[in-house]
């Protein structure tokens, strides 16, 4: 419980630091060469500030998401790199595992079958 915690203040200070640099970006104004955000009758602020993270966002830059699995889900996940670690002498962790499917998934869209048949896969599980 006290792990807990202290993952969820050092969370809450990151979000706060990251809020309080932004602030104070906002303030410096912008620096030759940037774009402006446009006036919204805000006092300048935009609407939102996910309208302006996506026009800086880097491909290399990395974002928070949060993905709710069942504990099952979470096993399946487990015995996979399991498996691939036993079968194929392989260690993949899970944040590349995770990155790898997204891959998968992408290529998979591309294709029409291949995209109907990500699209049943995802109703399936949806089902369950």
């Amino acid at each position: 419980m006290a792990n807990r915690k202290k993952r969820v203040k050092q969370g809450l200070q990151a979000v706060l630091k990251k809020t309080m640099d932004r602030e104070a970006e906002a303030e410096e104004g912008p620096v030759a060469g940037e774009p402006v955000p446009e006036e919204t009758g805000r006092g300048g602020r935009p609407r939102t500030y996910t309208r302006l993270e996506r026009e800086e966002e880097r491909p290399d830059e990395k974002r928070h998401t949060s993905v709710y699995l069942y504990p099952s889900e979470f096993e399946m996940l487990d015995d996979l790199i399991y498996a691939l670690r036993k079968s194929h002498g392989v260690r993949v962790a899970k944040t590349d595992l995770w990155r790898a499917l997204l891959h998968i998934a992408s290529r998979m869209a591309e294709d029409a079958s291949s995209a109907q048949e990500l699209v049943d896969e995802c109703a399936r599980v949806g089902e369950e």
